[in-house]
């Protein structure tokens, strides 16, 4: 396959990248709720590592950070009683499990129609959500279609050659006519099983050419 120099877009879903960008923007506000509960954790403000880390790995950063974070302050107040640190990591637990459970809530809402399956473009800034240019871009990516060869070039070019033909065709039968009816599945073609070639509907061409 010849490829070209370079891969040519041949359009973009407008519509498709509108929804996808309004769902993610839906998204922003309870994704903030979570971060006030996360800095509940006192482990810092939410990260991208963060976000990634509660968003695929059920808190495993977080769980670990916040362990050495009690430890240390155990230490430093010269507790070492089992009964109290164990209770200090308890409330902190019970504070991550609040975090999943937002986290979880967010992921289960999201549903295929509303494209905002795309979490993880989600990016933080000084612990806020945003949508950065780069998500914007792969967002467009996402709903762009390029031929990648002089070949796909070509056959697009060839397809919409035939489309315009098409459209002169019908706009031409429906004109004056108050007989204009495809069969009954919608279609002014069918190709012929013995050639492989593309022809029109018998009945269709009896009454056109008969106008």
């Amino acid at each position: 396959m010849e490829n070209t120099s370079k891969k040519v877009i041949l359009f973009r879903r407008d519509l498709s990248i509108s929804h996808r960008k309004q769902a993610l923007q839906r998204r922003l506000p309870v994704l903030r709720e979570m971060a006030v509960t996360f800095e509940k954790l006192q482990i810092g403000k939410v990260t991208n590592e963060a976000y990634t880390d509660l968003l695929f790995s059920s808190g495993v950063i977080a769980r670990e950070r916040y362990q050495a974070l009690v430890k240390d302050q155990m230490r430093k107040a010269n507790i070492s009683l089992d009964s109290i640190i164990d209770g200090a990591l308890q409330a902190k637990e019970i504070v991550l499990l609040d975090v999943l459970r937002q986290v979880a809530g967010i992921k289960n809402s999201v549903s295929i129609t509303d494209h905002s399956d795309q979490l993880h473009l989600i990016q933080w800034e000084n612990g806020e959500p945003v949508i950065s240019s780069a998500a914007l871009r792969e967002i467009e990516e996402i709903e762009s279609v390029y031929a990648e060869s002089d070949r796909g070039l070509e056959a697009y070019k060839l397809q919409q050659k035939a489309l315009k033909a098409l459209s002169e065709y019908v706009d031409f039968l429906r004109t004056g006519s108050t007989k204009w009816k495809p069969n009954v599945e919608g279609n002014i073609f069918e190709t012929d099983i013995n050639t492989g070639r593309v022809k029109v509907i018998e009945l269709d061409l009896e009454w056109a050419v008969a106008q």
